[in-house]
């Protein structure tokens, strides 16, 4: 997995570094690591070398390209995820406010859907990533997004717990679904071969093969809400979402419920987007 790990010299590259570690080590692919210095700044622009070296150190690997580039954020990283071919961008919360942070048109917001490829923000230290939560919304994209979570844990040592939960709304329920279906827990979605069902079997089944230990689970309620308590009761190390390219555009957006969730959310989040050849 070509991998592009964004760090800017604060306390946030901690827990960057923390994740890169974890990705790249079993990649035979070599990544970057960057960092972007406004123009003004001298001092930084002269311990570049030796803070990307430090990282270089963290992350125990000479598989690694380090660059340094000079000017906006949102320009330099943009610039590089689309002339780089990756597959995975890596950074940490920016220092605003979490709410500002994702807002629409922030500059955090620009870099989130103007990258071509997944990103990975990263919000906590986790030396190593255990449990994994993976946000399955039956999206034309569902496929996307286990493939790459597969990708993920087959990159990352030990053994993953990987909860798959699908929130049952009555409110976006389709026609096809009975009343007594909303009320019904995993198991009983799968042993009814409902729709929903179906889907956390295909989510078993494919993660299975990366070794990947599973646990369907299904809530019912609020999209947004279910998801963030299920986040936080489960003290999950990394949550999963799909992004969405709404018709007749080329740009990948975040959806009302997916941006709802990335500002709220107060852990580790990897969005994933589907490979559609840019």
């Amino acid at each position: 997995m070509r991998t592009l790990i964004i760090i800017n010299n604060t306390p946030h590259d901690e827990g960057v570094l923390q994740y890169s570690a974890q990705i790249i080590a079993k990649s035979s692919i070599e990544s970057t690591i960057m960092m972007i210095i406004p123009k003004k700044q001298g001092e930084a622009l002269r311990n570049a070398e030796t803070v990307l070296a430090h990282a270089q150190d963290r992350l125990g690997t000479n598989k690694l390209q380090k660059k340094v580039r000079i000017g906006s954020p949102v320009r330099e990283i943009l610039k590089e995820t689309k002339s780089g071919e990756y597959d995975l961008l890596i950074l940490g919360c920016l220092p605003s406010p979490w709410l500002e942070c994702l807002s629409p048109g922030s500059n955090f917001s620009q870099i989130v859907e103007g990258a071509p490829c997944s990103t990975l923000i990263v919000r906590k230290k986790a030396p190593r990533v255990k449990r994994i939560l993976l946000c399955d919304s039956g999206s034309e994209y569902a496929q996307s997004i286990r493939d790459f979570t597969a990708r993920f844990a087959e990159l990352i040592n030990g053994e993953e717990q990987a909860t798959i939960l699908h929130v049952m709304s009555q409110i976006s329920a389709g026609p096809g679904i009975r009343g007594e279906q909303l009320r019904l827990d995993a198991d009983g979605l799968i042993d009814a071969h409902s729709p929903e069902g179906e889907l956390l079997q295909r989510d078993i089944e494919e993660l299975k093969q990366s070794m990947v230990n599973t646990d369907p689970k299904i809530r019912h309620g609020l999209v947004v809400d279910e998801i963030l308590e299920e986040a936080r009761n489960g003290d999950y190390d990394l949550v999963v979402i799909g992004a969405h390219i709404p018709v007749g555009w080329r740009k990948f957006l975040l959806d009302n419920i997916a941006r709802k969730i990335v500002i709220r959310i107060d852990r580790s989040i990897l969005i994933v987007k589907p490979n559609i050849g840019f």
